[in-house]
């Protein structure tokens, strides 16, 4: 009787099963034949709107109003005009025009091809004032995804160019000379070069989080440069996010690198004007951020210099040195805008070619010796703005502990100070 039982049950289960896989067949089907329909269902697009103009009416008017404003300033009597617009006065466009003409010269096989001077004009334009590229294409009539390809391949060009020409490799005649450049501003012994990082504030890249989110709640990138006693950049890095601070940024770089390597050419320790036959290393000064080295000089703690003398006279001396690069900063900003404003760029890798092509230009504009034109007596120039030069470099951190540098760097830099303070009675006199 129980088997009989059993056996129903079993014949009850497989005729249920049978039932539930024909229903997930027949279901299956109906899904795929759903899915085959909408396949092949035509997609209804939306009309297309016909073009009232294939170029704009304003664009059309560009060879008869385009240029007329170069024109008329590049006819003014004197360079003043053209130094305003774009930061170089005749002679300078001139040179650097012949300098990258070959690149950003286009086939001049369409009668509507922009001329090379018109592409170097726009982009210097864009560098002095930071405009948008909406308004440049209103001051020369271009398009602005135009103006962006135009910007973007000049820019390249610059860098390209005049990298090789106004920034030498390192040696040791080049470093002695930055040393001398030196001693016209500071007592202290042998100067390499002064070094710091300036923020330039930059749109937030997307998906980048708070990744370039700096110190002042702003998306920025670090511009690490060091320059001479002439306001000549000697080195720069850019692309270090903006919540990165200099000692990560100098420690990620080359010249970090290769001064550890001992590949940098620092020459052996000689004497300097006031020390008689002491011979001092060469040394580049930095804020406490960078942290002490025997390379890099560093100031002390206010809590180190408040109760001696020596130490607060040590500070005053490495400060004066230490502030031509803050001083080269403000020089770059006060001639190029772009730097006073956030740069409206979406692509990292133009910021970091734009901010290398102003950095190129403020060298190669050095060489005409222009400088005075952006400097005052107490170096405290505001911009049109009413904001000082300096605005974006870095605050100056306390430095760091004696316990995270070298003996041999405290001991150096108590040497240096014990030196300067000797000379602070010739100073007095």
């Amino acid at each position: 009787m129980n088997s009989a039982k059993n056996l129903k049950s079993n014949d009850f289960l497989i005729l249920l099963s049978a039932i539930l896989h024909q229903q997930l067949s027949v279901a299956s089907v109906i899904v795929a034949n759903k899915i085959n329909q909408r396949n092949h269902t035509k997609i209804k697009k939306k009309p297309r709107k016909n073009r009232e103009y294939w170029v704009s009416p304003l664009l059309q008017e560009r060879a008869l109003y385009g240029c007329n404003l170069l024109r008329s300033i590049w006819k003014s009597p004197n360079d003043q005009q053209w130094l305003k617009f774009t930061r170089l006065n005749c002679k300078q466009f001139q040179i650097l025009l012949n300098l990258i003409e070959p690149i950003i010269a286009k086939n001049p096989t369409r009668v509507d091809v922009i001329p090379a001077a018109i592409r170097l004009a726009i982009t210097l334009r864009f560098l002095a004032t930071g405009d948008s590229y909406e308004s440049l294409g209103f001051l020369f009539y271009i398009h602005e995804s135009t103006i962006s390809n135009i910007v973007d391949e000049t820019t390249n060009a610059i860098w390209l160019i005049l990298k090789d020409l106004v920034f030498k490799p390192f040696t040791e005649e080049s470093i002695k000379a930055a040393a001398r450049s030196f001693e016209k501003w500071t007592l202290f012994p042998n100067v390499a070069g002064s070094i710091d990082g300036k923020h330039v504030y930059i749109m937030a890249p997307a998906k980048s989080g708070s990744t370039y989110r700096n110190y002042k709640q702003c998306f920025s990138v670090v511009l690490l440069a060091m320059c001479d006693g002439d306001y000549r950049f000697t080195y720069v890095n850019v692309g270090n996010h903006g919540s990165t601070p200099d000692g990560s940024s100098f420690r990620n770089s080359k010249l970090f690198n290769a001064i550890e390597k001992g590949s940098f050419p620092f020459p052996s320790a000689s004497p300097t004007q006031f020390s008689g036959n002491t011979k001092w290393p060469f040394v580049i000064l930095g804020d406490g951020g960078f942290g002490l080295q025997p390379y890099l000089m560093t100031p002390y703690s206010s809590n180190q210099s408040m109760n001696c003398d020596a130490k607060a006279f040590f500070n005053n001396q490495l400060s004066k040195g230490r502030t031509l690069i803050e001083r080269t900063f403000g020089i770059l900003a006060q001639r190029w805008k772009i730097f006073s404003k956030r740069i409206e760029l979406s692509s990292v890798t133009k910021i970091e070619q734009t901010i290398l092509s102003a950095v190129a230009l403020h060298n190669f504009l050095l060489c005409f010796r222009d400088v005075d034109l952006y400097l005052n007596e107490d170096f405290s120039a505001e911009n049109e703005n009413g904001s000082s030069l300096n605005e974006h470099v870095s605050p100056e951190p306390e430095p760091l502990l004696h316990h995270q540098s070298s003996l041999q760097a405290v001991r150096l830099r108590d040497h240096i100070k014990d030196y300067l303070f000797s000379l602070k009675s010739q100073v007095m006199e």
